[in-house]
């Protein structure tokens, strides 16, 4: 159930924001918090957090992957 799964995320991105309050230089919790804000939509949300992750750690791949994704065009 999609209600189900967004309630699950909205819980996870809280979590994981807190983290990232604790420990903000953390580029791994800003790269899952972006993939959590894309799954739901939010994709300049989601860009932020994954240009936030590079800033920290310019070399995360799994950001430069997901910035390009989420950047990209639509077909």
């Amino acid at each position: 159930d999609r209600h189900a799964a967004s309630e699950k995320d909205l819980a996870e991105l809280t979590e994981t924001m807190k983290a990232i309050a604790k420990d903000p230089r953390n580029a791994d919790l800003r790269h899952k918090a972006g993939t959590i804000a894309l799954r739901n939509g939010h994709t300049t949300a989601a860009v932020g957090l994954f240009q936030s992750a590079l800033a920290e750690n310019p070399k995360h791949e799994p950001s430069k992957k997901a910035l390009a994704e989420a950047t990209r065009p639509p077909k």
